[in-house]
């Protein structure tokens, strides 16, 4: 190993890898295998993004792949996690590879990843072979220009990315039972939650726009640990709408000053779904709204979700318009 080398690669976490639970897991055994993950993302993967990793075009296609419909059903159970690490030594991608272990299971060694997976498609993690892969197949998940600033802060690791990213990956990921699966404050908290972290990789990302999105993430999780106490809807509404006007300034601003059109895009659908939330609740109560219900505005509106970077389960925009 070469005297003071340090490396990067990525790794995506598939989502059987989310699904059943590994992630925390993984996030230490990462760090104790010499991987420190420096910035994370959750993304929507595609089955078709997959297919050109795996399968690239003008290259035969490779016999052991399944065909598209298992890709579909994969890649369709829910988000991705795109997780930067960072290696003090050269040839990250080799370390990674090898604690990666064999795809099928049953042959990957005790004290790699792939041991835990269940079967060979559902085998929790891709990795890249080597830096140059890595670069392609990153700009692919979340496009050349996220890809380059993920690559910086691999090279150049910055705590308190990994802290307002890879820390608060966990409580951003979607809900599939209790109260967070179908809440919209609890639902919009975690969006909000993945916005921080979106912006805290930015490229253009000062030190004040971070400790601005430290704070927020504070505030955010005041706010999810204070609505989870509530058992009741209408509780949940109440202690939601006590933040909303402090969360929403704080982000909307830092957007704007990053100039990320697709921050502002969320940060505008989020502000609409918590005033369509809150004239709904205010309709069930006998009030009245100051705009009529459209039906036409909540699915495009959803719909405009679903076109960000920032990732939106399905699950979590049906609880949306539901509630609307």
């Amino acid at each position: 190993m070469q005297e003071n080398a340090r490396s990067w690669t990525y790794v995506l976490v598939t989502p059987d890898g989310l699904l059943t639970g590994y992630l925390p897991w993984l996030l230490d055994s990462l760090q104790c295998n010499g991987l420190a993950p420096v910035a994370g993302r959750l993304i929507r993967v595609t089955s078709a993004t997959m297919l050109n990793i795996y399968a690239p075009p003008g290259k035969p296609f490779p016999s052991r792949l399944p065909p598209r419909r298992k890709f579909d059903l994969w890649y369709g159970l829910g988000p991705g996690c795109v997780l930067l690490l960072h290696r003090d030594g050269d040839d990250a991608c080799a370390a990674m590879s090898e604690f990666k272990g064999a795809t099928n299971p049953r042959e990957a060694g005790h004290d790699t990843i792939r041991h835990h997976g269940e079967n060979c498609l559902t085998n929790i993690v891709h990795c890249p072979d080597n830096e140059a892969q890595a670069a392609d197949e990153l700009a692919q998940l979340v496009g050349e220009k996220s890809a380059v600033s993920l690559q910086r802060l691999a090279n150049s690791p910055d705590e308190r990315v990994r802290r307002l990213t890879v820390d608060s990956l966990e409580d951003s990921l979607p809900a599939y039972s209790g109260p967070e699966a179908l809440s919209t404050p609890l639902i919009v908290n975690k969006l909000r939650l993945r916005v921080v972290g979106y912006m805290a990789a930015h490229e253009s990302a000062t030190s004040a726009v971070l400790s601005t999105l430290t704070e927020t993430r504070e505030t955010l999780r005041r706010e999810h640990s204070e609505i989870r106490q509530q058992t009741t809807s209408a509780d949940r509404a109440d202690i939601a709408r006590t933040y909303d006007d402090q969360l929403q300034s704080a982000l909307v601003g830092i957007a704007r000053q990053l100039g990320d059109t697709a921050a502002e895009d969320t940060n505008a659908g989020i502000a609409t779904i918590t005033r369509l939330f809150n004239e709904a609740r205010l309709l069930e109560d006998g009030g009245k709204p100051s705009t009529p219900p459209d039906s036409g505005a909540q699915e495009n509106l959803t719909t405009t979700l679903r076109e960000q970077p920032l990732y939106v389960a399905e699950t979590e925009l049906a609880a949306l318009e539901l509630s609307m």
